[in-house]
C-alpha cells in the first residue's frame, strides 16, 4: 500500500494502521486486497460507516485479519491473539 494517508479510503486507512499496530509489516499488497475485498469485512465497514461507533480488528495470521462490529468472544479466543478496537469519533 504505497498511497499517502491523504489518498487512502477510510477502509484502507484502518487496514494500513491495523497492520502497523498488529506488527504485520511483512503483509503483501495481495493480502491487503484480500482483506479489503472480504465480504464479511466489507459488511463490517459498511455498518461502521453508519451509526456503529466501534470496529474490532482481529489478527488471524501473519497476513490476514478479521474485521467485525461484534466484539470477539473472549471465552473462545486463543491466548496471546492480538486484536484492536477502533473507535469512531465525530468532530463538528
Amino acid at each position: 500500500m504505497n498511497k499517502s494517508s491523504k489518498e487512502l479510503t477510510n477502509e484502507e486507512y484502518i487496514v494500513k494502521y491495523a497492520i502497523t499496530y498488529l506488527q504485520m509489516k511483512k503483509t503483501k499488497d495481495e493480502s491487503v486486497t484480500k482483506i479489503l475485498e472480504n465480504e464479511d469485512n466489507k459488511t463490517a465497514f459498511k455498518i461502521f460507516e453508519g451509526k456503529q461507533p466501534f470496529l474490532f480488528v482481529k489478527m488471524l495470521g501473519a497476513e490476514n485479519m478479521s474485521i467485525s462490529v461484534d466484539p470477539p468472544n473472549l471465552e473462545k479466543e486463543a491466548k496471546g491473539r492480538k486484536s484492536l478496537l477502533v473507535v469512531k469519533t465525530v468532530t463538528s
